[in-house]
């Protein structure tokens, strides 16, 4: 245990590539290959051996801030080098490895014995990065992206990949860390957990519109750092109160119930916004100045952006097919979803 936290000798061999660490002389030291969102071969190779055999390999693995794990497995490749290949793992996780082999007779071995690598995340649909959840069918969550999110995010409440459709059913820890860009997220009612730190470093952040009538369950430090009093959280009408009590979500001096057209008059309002093409399918062009809101018939805000020089495009594909109501401030427009 003593040996596999003194990671900075091993790590002084290593250099980064891709978010994975290989060693710098793959004729010593330890490297992964074929790394996927779940899984990795990893590698160890030492020229020391001073004329003795190893006849064990234990691999100690763990992931980085959580539960260590041990594993006995690995092949013998050619006396010198060995592989592990490692499977269910989580994505998009940072993990650390080390070797330790078991000899006949006395041996040395080399340093670096001890490396780092990342999984992938699953799949990317519209530049938002997901995992597949382990031993889960058809759920999904919303994980970290290596190009940071901005502007405005909308997680669908299911997306598809490969032919196959996932629901949305969690934020993962650290999703938006450090998106300093960000500005609002709308999350849709199938997310039923934020993870530890997803907010941690957005420091422009100024508005979360969540469509679930029960609050989601947060991890630890969700919104570490963060001037709450400078974000506005918009809930489904009616559940002000229920977000209110929430140990969590109680942190939020602004609250705002999302009603429907809160007892606007379309027929006056109606041209004050230009919408098109409607009816839609795909894509939405709106010309408005203003925060843009997609409400359903339940008043629920399933789409939310900002508009850039009075512009506003928006992908509505993972709508179901309905009326809706586009709201500009205090605006109102009717739109049909084909």
């Amino acid at each position: 245990m003593t040996k596999l936290l003194k990671s900075i000798t091993a790590f002084a061999f290593a250099v980064i590539v891709s978010g994975n660490v290989f060693a710098q002389n793959e004729q010593t030291g330890i490297w992964a290959t074929d790394i996927t969102d779940t899984s990795a071969i990893i590698h160890y190779h030492t020229d020391v051996w001073e004329g003795a055999k190893a006849v064990g390999l234990t691999l100690k693995f763990y992931i980085q801030n959580d539960d260590y794990y041990v594993q006995e497995e690995a092949l013998d490749i050619d006396d010198k080098e060995y592989y592990c290949h490692i499977t269910n793992l989580h994505p998009n996780r940072t993990y650390h490895v080390q070797f330790i082999p078991s000899y006949q007779g006395t041996a040395g071995m080399a340093e670096d014995n001890e490396g780092t690598f990342s999984t992938n995340f699953s799949f990317e649909v519209n530049g938002i990065c997901y995992n597949r959840i382990l031993n889960s069918n058809n759920l999904c969550e919303a994980t970290f992206s290596p190009n940071k999110y901005e502007n405005t995010v909308n997680i669908p409440k299911e997306v598809m990949h490969e032919g196959k459709t996932y629901t949305v059913n969690a934020v993962d820890r650290t999703c938006f860390n450090d998106c300093v860009n960000l500005t609002s997220v709308l999350l849709p009612e199938s997310v039923q957990k934020i993870g530890d730190s997803a907010f941690v470093g957005c420091f422009g952040l100024d508005s979360i519109i969540l469509t679930s009538e029960t609050p989601a369950e947060m991890g630890e430090d969700v919104f570490k750092g963060l001037n709450l009093n400078n974000v506005i959280l918009h809930v489904p009408c009616g559940t002000k109160q229920e977000y209110k009590k929430h140990p969590k979500w109680t942190f939020f001096t602004n609250i705002e119930e999302d009603c429907g057209d809160n007892g606007i008059d379309e027929a006056i309002l109606d041209n004050a916004v230009i919408v098109y093409p409607n009816p839609a399918k795909d894509r939405l062009t709106i010309s408005a100045d203003g925060e843009v809101s997609i409400i359903n018939s339940l008043g629920q805000v399933v789409k939310f952006c900002k508009s850039v020089n009075g512009i506003s495009e928006i992908n509505i594909s993972d709508l179901e097919r309905g009326v809706y109501y586009i709201k500009v401030k205090n605006a109102i427009k009717k739109l049909i979803v084909e």
